[in-house]
């Protein structure tokens, strides 16, 4: 298997991505595209997952979303559902292109709000083969109605209407322990973090709090 570091063009600026290859195999390929989720980048798990896939005979293009790891975007650490689901369908278009590729045969391979997304350009684009979610995000307002206390409501209404008044992203805690103001508040979370790389195992390794800008319109369909 060799790696190679690409990038492709999403909006105004770009994504980064890292493309997987195995050994000579007769033929195109069928490729899958992977798509982490919130916070994540393709460096977290991911790497993995993509080692299994090119040992079977795929390729793989693993890629960051905008304001995020390696790719381009300002204000950095920004969740924007509408960009995310721009940066997918540029992903899909780059790795139809990729030669040795088969352009008919592209899987989708997604997590979390990943998985979400990756459903939606699946129903958009009637030529992906197939799609593969762990955990998907499915509901983007049920996830946000889910049972907080008064005062954290009240806190994301707070962003959410100063979001909307001065059309910037508003920045709160992006994971938290329970009971804490966090959009993932768990015992167990798992924002990424471009100083805490997988271990051997695959998992992730993370700060107890990280901050991330949230887009509030937040929805995955």
């Amino acid at each position: 298997m060799h790696t190679s570091q690409e990038t492709f063009s999403s909006g105004s600026t770009h994504c980064a991505a890292t493309v997987y290859r195995g050994g000579s195999a007769p033929g195109l390929t069928p490729v899958v595209v992977m798509g982490n989720g919130i916070t994540l980048t393709r460096r977290d798990g991911i790497p993995a997952y993509a080692e299994r896939f090119t040992a079977a005979g795929f390729t793989v293009m693993a890629f960051d979303y905008r304001h995020w790891g390696d790719s381009g975007g300002e204000p950095r650490g920004w969740v924007s559902i509408s960009r995310q689901r721009q940066d997918w369908r540029a992903a899909v278009a780059f790795a139809r292109a990729l030669p040795g590729v088969d352009p008919d045969r592209v899987a989708l391979w997604g997590m979390s709000l990943g998985g979400g997304l990756a459903l939606a350009t699946a129903a958009a684009d009637t030529r992906i083969a197939a799609v593969i979610t762990l955990v998907p995000v499915t509901d983007g307002l049920a996830a946000w109605l889910q049972p907080a206390p008064p005062a954290h409501v009240a806190r994301l209404l707070g962003r959410a209407v100063k979001e909307a008044m001065t059309r910037r992203p508003a920045t709160m805690p992006i994971a938290g322990a329970p009971g804490e103001f966090a959009v993932l508040a768990a015992p167990r979370r798992f924002p990424a973090s471009p100083a805490s790389p997988p271990d051997a195992s695959g998992a992730t390794k993370s700060p107890r709090r990280s901050s991330s800008r949230w887009e509030s319109s937040a929805r995955s369909g």
